[in-house]
Parts: C-alpha cells; structure tokens; sequence
C-alpha cells in the first residue's frame, strides 16, 4: 500500500536543500520526533525511509512529498545515490537514467558501447536506446569507435549523457 501525500507530511519534513527527512511524530523508540529518518541501504547505496512498514527509496519519497506525485524514474544528477537534494534529481526515462553512469567493471575497452568484434578484428561501437540495440559500426581503434558512439549519445539523450570517463556531455 501506497501512502499519501497527506500522510507524509503529516509524519516527515523534508529539507530540498540538503535531501534529509525528519521525523514530525513519535511512533516508536527509533522513531521520534526530530530525529533523522532513513537509512543506507547496504547492497546499493540507496537511502530507504520505512513509513508504516513499508520502505520507500528516499530519491522518490523526496519527489512525491515535493510534487505530489509518484515519479516512474527518478535519476540523480551527480550519480551519487545518497544526494536526495531536490536540485540533483530529475524526473528520467529507463534509458536516459541508463545513460547517467559509468564504465561497467566487466569492460575491456576502457570506452562506453566499445567492444570487440572477434569475427572483423576490429572495435566495434553499439548504443541502447529504449530497448533498441543500435549497430554503429566497425573501427579500426578503441578511441574512434568511442567518438562515434559519444556523438549517438550525446545526440539522443543530452544533458543524460555522461561520457565514457564519467564526465557529463
């Protein structure tokens, strides 16, 4: 069950500035008023706020209270998980919050969408877009093939684009 937008802020404040919620009720030995709510999530580094037993992630929790309205995808802007701060996060798509990240560990490239093609000999570019693989070539080099898939991205998704060294576009 969903709470409302009534029921949370009868029961936590949020601050836009520094993303931090407060309790506004005593409920429990844990939970009283004044005190910080949430917790860090061990597994991914998301913050988790539990109302009513129920746990809500603290980037959507902050959404809804501001807004009104549960987001469907929620991206923070400088990748840190932790940042609920309402000028980091925005409303995305799957596919743009999938482009707000970094290098995979499994990569070998060293480049974002740059793999090798066995078969050609050669590096080959390849971009995700809303569940679509795109083929964007064959290259001689790592770095061309990183080029041509930076400008796919930057093209299609803009300020979501972060570049292959972590950098935004």
């Amino acid at each position: 069950m969903t709470i409302s937008h009534e029921e949370l802020k009868s029961v936590l404040a949020y601050d836009a500035d520094t993303g931090q919620f407060t309790w506004l009720v005593n409920s429990s030995a844990r939970v009283q008023a004044g005190r910080s709510a949430g917790y860090m999530r061990k597994r991914d580094g998301y913050i988790v706020v539990r109302v009513r037993g129920h746990g809500y992630s603290a980037h959507r929790l902050a959404w809804f209270y501001t807004h009104g309205v549960w987001p469907v995808v929620i991206d923070h802007i400088d990748r840190n998980r932790s940042n609920n701060a309402m000028e980091n996060l925005r409303e995305a798509t799957t596919s743009q919050n999938g482009m707000n990240t970094g290098i995979r560990e499994l990569n070998t490239s060293g480049y974002r969408g740059v793999t090798w093609n066995k078969a050609a000999r050669r590096w080959q570019a390849q971009a995700r877009l809303n569940g679509r693989n795109f083929y964007l070539g064959v290259f001689e080099s790592a770095v061309m093939a990183s080029e041509v898939y930076e400008e796919f991205c930057k093209e299609r998704h803009g300020e979501f684009y972060v570049g292959s060294q972590g950098e935004a576009a």
